[in-house]
Formats: C-alpha cells, structure tokens, sequence
C-alpha cells in the first residue's frame, strides 16, 4: 500500500509554482519533531518516498539511497488556511504549520520521476529554512531540487552534485524555484513579514545537460537568492529575471549564454519608486567555447536618476572567449562600449581559452575542501 503508484491520487496546488503534489509517501511524517531517517534504502516507491506534511521541525534525512521512486523522493509541504473566509488567510504562514529546519545531507539520488514528471530528489512549498548539502543527484525527469514558492526562505544548500536532470522536460534548472504570490511569514526577523529571507547556494557542482539548461533557474517572482562559490557546466550562466536576485565567485565553464534579464522586474515600478532589490552580478567566471559572439548579458536599465544600473551592479567579471574576432555582447553593444560609458567596470574579455589545467585548478579553488 504505502510504495503504490499514487498519480492517479486527489492531488492538490501546494503554492505558487508550476508543480500539483499528492499529500502522500512511503514515509508520512506530520506534527513531528526530531525524526530521523538514516542509512534507509528507498527503492521502487512507486509515488513520493518521504513526506514531510505540515507541521515538522528538525527533521532529519541522511546518509540514504533513492532510486527508482515514482515521483519525488523527498517532499515537504506546510498548510496555511486556503479554505476559510474565501481563502483570505492562505497567505498566513505565521501559524507555524509547515517544515521548518530539515535537514538532507549525504544522500544518493538517482532515478527519480518514472511516473510523475513533476517531480525531484527535494521538493519544497510552504516550507522554510532547510538544508540540503552533501548529496549526490543524477537521473531525473525533472529538476533536483525545486522551491515551489517564496515562503520564509533562510534555506542554505551548499556541497552538492547535480547532473543530469531534466532528462524528460526542459525550460526548467537542476535547481528551480518560483515565487508568484506572497505569503507572510516571521522567517526572517521574528515579526510578521512578507519578505523571505535570503537563500544561499554554495559549494556546489552543478551540470545543466539534459533539458535543465539553467543552472540555478530563478524563474517566476524569485527573490532574495545568494548564488556564490560553485562550479557550474554549460547552459545559461544566470537567471536575473525578478530581483535580488545576486551572483558571484563561481565558475561557469563551456557556458551558452550568459546572464538573462536586467537588473530585476523589481525596478521596473513607477519613477521614483523603482529601486527596490536591484539585481547584483560580480566576480564570475565564465568560458564560452562558440567562435561567434557572446551574448553576455541584457542592458540592465536605469535607476530613476537615469543612472545605468551597470555601473553599480555588474562588474569584475571575467569572460574567456574562443579566439580573436569575437566579442563579448551586451545587447547590441561591445562590452568595450558598455565600459566606454562606465558600466561593468573591471571585468575582462579575454580572447583565449585557458588551459585544461588551469580550469581544473581554479575549479579546485573554489570548492577545495568542499567535494574534491
């Protein structure tokens, strides 16, 4: 009964995101506090192996194997009250009913999403503050780990390898999260707040093959996301599609593209109100193997002022390009006339690939001790 397919169960739309969900797994935890699940070997769990449902704090997820699971291996999912009043108190998630402080470290994931496409090794809606670091995720229909919604936030997830995901669907990251509508929560300073506060992802391995071309793919409404200090191969370098949105130290090798968007849809307002969480893009590195032009990023706009955000924003990047000829784009200009009139000061086009060992080297850098 409990490792049954369940896609043909009553599903329900946990927040904001793309995804529908079935409240079930092989594992059902809800109103709890400490559980641990360790050393466990999920396999061939036709549905989600393990829910965390509501009101769940500390959980603690290590040192297991998932493979082969019908749909996501791990899902945590919290209530508000969607039902009362006209669902005018669906945005509260003061009431404290949701996953708070998971942590999933050491785990092996592979195989994910036979039935259910919609579907990953973690999956978050209305959750907050969890951890994912250490775990190794490889075959999946879908994205490794999805944030549903912006709900509280304060979520860190570092130390991780992710490939080949997505290997069934595309327009999506090994890592994915949408943010569409508001919830409030006391996550981030105590008090009663719609703002989440910052995640952070760091020290990771990341691999866009497959359909999952965009890396860490803050879609929809994303906030508040501290991209730092991983390596990542091939796709787009960066998703720069809402705001606060921030991105530095990584390495983002045989890259396609570089940073979609601008400065962030949070400062398209009306004038003198559109400063809110600029976009921040710096001390990236990026290797572009094409012998064409680099599309590296959009023009990111102006402040009200009429300054260009480029010249605050984005800077000191570096961008390894495949020979002479070629230039690195910012919409239809050079970033040599981009730097002309003061915007991306200090980041560097060179017109020549580094050596297999110096890439490997410099990856060492950034994630030594960390993975390697």
């Amino acid at each position: 009964r409990d490792t049954a397919p369940t896609y043909m169960k009553p599903h329900g739309v946990p927040s904001g995101g793309d995804w529908a969900l079935e409240r079930f797994g092989a594992l059902f935890f809800q109103n709890s506090e400490g559980i641990s699940v360790d050393a466990c070997k999920v396999w061939r769990a036709s549905g989600n192996g393990i829910m965390l449902s509501a009101y769940n704090q500390n959980a603690s997820i290590t040192n297991s194997e998932f493979a082969w699971m019908g749909g996501s291996a791990i899902a945590a999912w919290g209530y508000t009250d969607e039902i009362s009043d006209g669902g005018i108190h669906g945005v509260d998630g003061t009431t404290g009913d949701f996953p708070r402080y998971t942590l999933v470290e050491g785990n092996l994931f592979h195989e994910i999403g036979v039935w259910e496409k919609q579907s990953s090794a973690f999956f978050q809606a209305k959750t907050a503050q969890s951890v994912l670091q250490k775990n190794v995720v490889f075959n999946l229909g879908r994205a490794g780990f999805n944030f549903n919604d912006g709900f509280g936030g304060g979520d860190d997830v570092n130390s991780n390898v992710l490939f080949n995901t997505c290997r069934e669907s595309s327009d999506h990251g090994p890592i994915n999260s949408w943010d569409r509508q508001p919830f409030v929560t006391t996550v981030r300073n105590g008090t009663p707040s719609t703002l989440m506060e910052w995640r952070n992802v760091y020290h990771n391995f990341i691999v866009a093959n497959y359909g999952g071309g965009k890396q860490v793919d803050n879609d929809d409404g994303s906030l508040f996301w501290r991209v730092h200090d991983n390596t990542m191969l091939y796709g787009w370098c960066q998703k720069f599609k809402c705001g606060g949105i921030e991105s530095w130290n990584n390495y983002k090798a045989f890259v396609d593209i570089g940073g979609k968007f601008d400065a962030g849809c949070t400062t398209h307002g009306n004038p003198g109100d559109d400063t809110y969480a600029p976009n921040l893009w710096h001390d990236d590195v990026m290797v572009h193997l094409s012998h064409s032009d680099f599309a590296y990023r959009d023009d990111w706009g102006k402040t009200p002022s009429g300054v260009q955000w480029d010249t605050t924003q984005v800077y000191n990047n570096t961008i390894y390009l495949d020979g002479d000829g070629i230039s690195a784009k910012v919409g239809s200009e050079t970033l040599a006339q981009v730097q002309a009139r003061g915007g991306d000061k200090g980041t560097k086009q060179i017109n020549e690939i580094p050596s297999t060992d110096t890439i490997i080297s410099d990856i060492k850098a950034i994630l030594d001790p960390y993975l390697l």
